[in-house]
């Protein structure tokens, strides 16, 4: 079964219903758990996940604060 797509471009909900950065195996809430836990702004996220950009980033973050 293959990813989902959502209103957010940049995110997808994978087979096992899961939001994560599209294109990568990246869950949205591991970017909101950085945000959260390290108080890490995006530059800071960007920083510790170089394959993410700031775009795929903040789509991750817009996604979890509407769904959470």
């Amino acid at each position: 079964m293959s990813a989902a797509a959502t209103d957010w471009p940049l995110i997808e909900i994978d087979h096992a219903g899961i939001a994560c950065v599209k294109g990568t195996r990246t869950k949205v809430i591991e970017i909101a758990l950085d945000r959260l836990a390290h108080h890490w702004d995006a530059d800071e996220i960007r920083r510790q996940h170089p394959h993410l950009t700031l775009g795929q980033i903040h789509a991750a973050l817009s996604y979890y604060y509407e769904h959470q």
